[in-house]
């Protein structure tokens, strides 16, 4: 039961963090393509030794599943503030303050306090931690393109962990097994790039 609270909790917090970067109008696939890249905006193994193509890859491989996952979460958000456009087949989410204000309250508490950072907003003492929340979510707002500023939150909380699964994978295969992988990887990277050019 606490497993699965837990999941729909997350399948929630990355629909609301998709949403936040997605434009007004979007697709379902644009939709998809966004959730997957969520944990790939920053990781700094995407630059050169990654598949370019790799969330398109995930995407395409895991539409039957994606869909599964999120489309109650998507339902769910589409009941409040979100239309789908049958002939158009597309989306359409409200952009105003009050609707960024509402998903931002649901992005996990790391991406919410690294947007804190960004903005350089500081929590009154006295502030409960629903409180807390909320007031970030209108800081964040007012500190510019909610877009933009999610996907740095996001670049820079990728950027670390990347880094550190890097010096993992570094010390545990040692040089050797390092410098063989990433010659495989690097070579993968240029293949897709070349084919996507």
């Amino acid at each position: 039961q606490r497993v699965l609270r837990a999941t729909e909790h997350n399948i929630l917090a990355a629909t609301a963090t998709a949403l936040l970067i997605l434009p007004e109008t979007f697709s379902k696939d644009m939709f998809y393509r966004t959730v997957v890249s969520l944990s790939y905006i920053g990781d700094i193994r995407m630059k050169f030794a990654e598949d370019t193509n790799k969330v398109r890859n995930i995407m395409l491989g895991s539409a039957s599943e994606l869909h599964q996952m999120y489309n109650a979460a998507i339902q769910r958000f589409a009941s409040q503030k979100m239309v789908y456009n049958i002939e158009k087949q597309q989306w359409s989410q409200e952009v105003h303050s009050d609707a960024r204000v509402a998903l931002l309250r649901r992005l996990p508490p790391g991406l919410l306090s690294e947007l804190k950072t960004i903005v350089g907003y500081e929590t009154p003492l006295d502030t409960l931690a629903k409180e807390d929340a909320l007031r970030t979510a209108r800081a964040v707002v007012k500190g510019g393109d909610t877009s933009e500023l999610v996907m740095r939150g996001l670049a820079c909380m990728n950027r670390r962990s990347s880094r550190r699964q890097a010096m993992a994978g570094l010390l545990s295969a040692g040089w050797n097994g390092t410098i063989a992988y990433l010659g495989r990887k690097v070579a993968k990277s240029y293949r897709s790039k070349r084919s996507g050019a």
